[in-house]
């Protein structure tokens, strides 16, 4: 049975590293033989990977818009970088 353990702060990790989804990979194959677990217990390639991240970073991104909208702040400041966004009401 594969197990599921790449967790939200996991993703948040290989996010703020910047590492692509083959460096991903190489690292988490390295950790889990360093653990001495099996590799093939685990859900571990390039595909796998970018979907987890995606769904966890989605899963992140509807948790913030609801803490968000649920305690609205009474002052917003909003910096801009001269970059265009898309609309935020999408």
């Amino acid at each position: 049975m594969r197990k599921d353990f790449i967790t939200p702060k996991l993703v948040a990790a290989l996010d703020r590293c910047q590492l692509s989804m083959g460096d991903s990979v190489f690292v988490l194959e390295a950790t889990i033989d360093a653990l001495g677990c099996k590799i093939d217990e685990f859900p571990i390639s390039k595909s796998s990977i970018q979907r987890i991240r995606t769904e966890k970073r989605k899963e992140r991104l509807e948790n913030v818009k609801i803490d968000f909208q649920n305690e609205v702040p009474d002052v917003v400041n909003l910096h801009l970088d001269g970059k265009l966004l898309p609309a935020l009401s999408a």
